[in-house]
């Protein structure tokens, strides 16, 4: 499993954006306050993607996935 984390206030809301291709994942959250990217070599394309909290509990509104075209 590969991911990235970040540390979030409890009952705080947070506005995540990820964008992922075959060996990159960024994120964004709250509109740019923090970025990270993580440099990844997984041995299946990716087909999931999971959401949990260490220590604490997280709840997901609202999940969009967008396929990026190449040209």
């Amino acid at each position: 499993t590969s991911g990235v984390s970040f540390h979030c206030h409890p009952r705080q809301e947070m506005k995540l954006r990820l964008f992922v291709d075959k060996s990159n994942i960024e994120a964004f959250g709250n509109d740019g306050r923090f970025a990270m990217t993580n440099l990844v070599f997984p041995s299946e394309p990716y087909n999931r993607i999971s959401f949990y909290a260490k220590g604490g509990s997280c709840n997901v509104t609202s999940f969009t996935v967008y396929k990026l075209g190449l040209k």
